[in-house]
């Protein structure tokens, strides 16, 4: 009896198991399996839809090309999304000819390129068109494919958020000697709303040169008095050659200009102490001298001088016409005065003979 129930439960199991496997389905070329659970395959606790379990470290799967966990090389390919083991974490794909490789949890490394010499690094839209490249050199490349240094960047460039203060929206610089300066949207606790430079090596407070947002240039300061100067330095300027626009004085050799005569300036010059039109020494040292102007009055001056020489020389001329003139009556009346000298001599020699 014991045999018989053995044997019935034996052939039950027996005729039950292809049921068991009846879930595989094929439609054409395809198979679906309608299991609502979890498949593993090298593992007996799938925690997704699909985990493939991690094989010995010496096999390289022959199916899925597997490599082990931790090795950037090999032949064939791996992905798979861990979430434990000796690399929890990780996202890792392989190929021989195109590799990626990284690391969520701690430092990323990506590898891309052939078994043997490196590749390019691409980042694509979704239809395809190339928007950033790291090629073998090192170089970065935004909106170009040939990037020509470290970073390259083919279009605008934008650092920063709308909030600006003084850690922040800053481009630093650094040369070979290991000097640091720095471009900044905002002045160092001094003036948000300006565009600054700062050697941020000696003086992280105030820039060396400042842009407000009118577009004054301030050089050496970072505020103005008169905010009517669009360049405001703070010190010495020099240049080989400066340019500044005019109208020129030429007014002065109108047939209508009225020239002022030397008497009137010198009771001007009597009464106030510098010449009329110019601005006294006194408003020149507070407020400076406007350069455009200030030549014109000048000019203005030269040319009023000259029309004061040509007159004087004119005087001159025609004084120098009436001497000659007088000269040359003199020169007469000297003529006829030796002449009469000569009769009365002549005269007076003849009575003396009788």
């Amino acid at each position: 009896m014991q045999l018989t129930k053995a044997l019935l439960f034996t052939l039950s199991l027996f005729l039950y198991t292809p049921f068991l496997f009846a879930q595989w389905t094929t439609t054409g070329n395809n198979i679906y399996n309608s299991n609502t659970g979890n498949v593993g395959i090298g593992t007996t606790l799938p925690a997704g839809f699909l985990d493939v379990g991690k094989p010995a470290d010496s096999v390289l799967a022959s199916v899925l090309g597997r490599v082990p966990e931790g090795n950037s090389s090999g032949i064939g390919t791996y992905l798979g999304v861990r979430t434990g083991g000796t690399q929890p974490g990780s996202i890792m794909s392989f190929s021989l000819e195109h590799r990626f490789y990284g690391y969520l949890n701690s430092a990323i490394n990506f590898y891309r390129g052939g078994a043997t010499t490196g590749g390019f690094l691409t980042f694509s839209t979704n239809n395809g068109t190339e928007q950033m490249r790291l090629d073998p050199s090192g170089n970065l490349g935004i909106g170009t494919t040939t990037p020509a240094a470290r970073a390259d960047v083919a279009g605008s460039f934008i650092a920063g958020g709308t909030n600006v203060n003084s850690n922040t929206t800053k481009l630093m610089v650094r040369n070979t000697a290991g000097k640091v300066w720095a471009i900044s949207s905002g002045e160092n606790q001094v003036n948000e709303t300006n565009f600054g430079i700062y050697d941020w090596s000696d003086n992280t407070t105030s820039p060396y040169l400042s842009i407000t947002t009118g577009g004054n240039v301030l050089i050496g300061k970072v505020a103005q008095v008169n905010s009517s100067y669009m360049l405001d330095v703070a010190g010495n300027v020099r240049a080989n050659q400066v340019t500044v626009n005019t109208t020129g004085a030429d007014f002065v050799f109108d047939s209508s200009y009225s020239l002022p005569s030397l008497g009137s300036i010198q009771d001007y010059i009597v009464r106030n102490h510098h010449l009329p039109g110019i601005a006294p020494a006194a408003s020149m040292r507070e407020q400076g001298v406007n350069v455009g102007e200030n030549q014109t009055k000048l000019l203005q001056k030269i040319e009023e001088l000259t029309l004061y020489a040509i007159d004087a020389d004119k005087r001159s001329s025609r004084q120098d016409a009436v001497i000659d003139r007088q000269q040359k009556l003199l020169l007469e009346l000297q003529a006829q005065l030796k002449a009469q000298q000569v009769e009365i001599d002549r005269l007076k020699a003849q009575q003396a003979t009788h």
